[in-house]
């Protein structure tokens, strides 16, 4: 009985978040609730989007295998610090990258990348 509760709680939400991530990875637009998102626009977002559905679709897949395995304790503990491990890692990183795009310098229109010659 507890793995057919754990199959119809679970399942289908972990089906869900992996197939949104699939979904925007083929096809280079993520739908947010905000709004879709493009990968060519805005990188950073949409890289982080689709690893935080991957990550989410995790979470549910641990949560599933607790019921069926009647994990408790220790590896629960752990189970849900290398998640939150993760979550932290790519939200770090998703900061960092989109700094250094938003402090990228700009090329001024008509320069095409050449330096004024000294005199």
């Amino acid at each position: 009985m507890r793995v057919i509760l754990a199959v119809l709680l679970f399942v289908p939400f972990i089906a869900w978040y992996v197939y949104r991530a699939g979904y925007a990875i083929r096809s280079g637009v993520f739908e947010s609730v905000s709004g879709p998102m493009d990968r060519a626009s805005r990188s950073a977002s949409f890289w982080f989007w689709v690893v935080h559905s991957l990550l989410v679709s995790m979470a549910f897949a641990g949560g599933f295998l607790s019921l069926v395995l009647e994990l408790r304790g220790a590896t629960l503990t752990w189970l849900f610090g290398s998640w939150v491990a993760a979550y932290i890692t790519i939200a770090l990183a998703t900061v960092v990258r989109a700094r250094q795009r938003s402090n990228a310098p700009l090329e001024r229109p008509g320069s095409a990348g050449r330096s004024a010659p000294d005199r």
